[in-house]
């Protein structure tokens, strides 16, 4: 991969494992440090109906009013969030149900346009690596579009080494750096979810956050952004 652009592109092993609480930290955590961060939700599902001045009623992600919050960013969320369906699926099958084709070239231009403004963005995925957007255009896909290094976002419990090293494993096939991993929601319950991260970071020798599940962290963005900055987050590659 050639041209990275200055940020970092958020997905995760799978469905619900905290993308987006782990996106909103990393933009707060570079807001605190004096960034201008932008950030981005391209295509999101299960949205809501939310009218702001200037825009029409439209559904539009919570995950991308949380994100332009935690970078206390005016931005419209036409440009954090320019697809939006209503049904919780992959993009593909919920733009079939409503009848509509995603154009990937308006998400590029709002990409474009965020870029333009900011020096550093955090763009969050729909899902994994391997969610269609189209039905030949994956996450995968748009993250090449976008030129980004990426965060791997995991769940803690049992079953994540296999689904984090598989989603590795498909960034280093294709070319696309990793930035780090972070486990998210950690409660260390039970043997397996004690050991991955150590497991995690003597496989892929470099360092792994772990994230304790921490209910204020949803609500006070500058105490999940102190942990990730005192867990090391600045100091991995590709991160300011």
């Amino acid at each position: 991969m050639s041209q990275l652009i200055n940020g970092v592109f958020v997905t995760g092993t799978d469905t619900d494992c905290g993308k987006t609480l782990i996106a909103g930290g990393i933009a707060r955590a570079l807001l605190k440090k004096g960034h201008n961060v932008g950030v981005m939700k391209p295509i999101a599902t299960w949205g809501d109906p939310f009218r702001e001045p200037g825009m029409k009623r439209k559904w539009v992600s919570e995950d991308a009013l949380h994100l332009r919050l935690c970078a206390a960013t005016s931005d419209a969320l036409d440009l954090i969030n320019p697809v939006c369906f209503k049904a919780a699926m992959a993009p593909w099958p919920a733009a079939r149900l409503e009848k509509k084709n995603i154009d990937v070239e308006r998400v590029m231009m709002a990409y474009r346009e965020l870029c333009r403004r900011h020096d550093y963005i955090v763009v969050e995925g729909v899902g994994g690596l391997m969610v269609p957007i189209k039905r030949e255009f994956f996450v995968l896909d748009l993250i090449g579009r976008m030129h980004l290094p990426v965060v791997v976002v995991a769940h803690p419990a049992l079953g994540t080494l296999n689904h984090t090293l598989l989603t590795v494993a498909m960034l280093k096939h294709k070319g696309i750096p990793l930035a780090g991993v972070i486990i998210n929601n950690f409660q260390g319950k039970t043997r397996a979810e004690k050991s991955n991260p150590t497991v995690l970071r003597k496989i892929l020798d470099r360092r792994v956050i772990v994230v304790p599940h921490q209910p204020r962290f949803l609500s006070n963005y500058d105490a999940l952004a102190h942990h990730l900055v005192k867990e090391g987050l600045l100091r991995w590659p590709h991160l300011p």
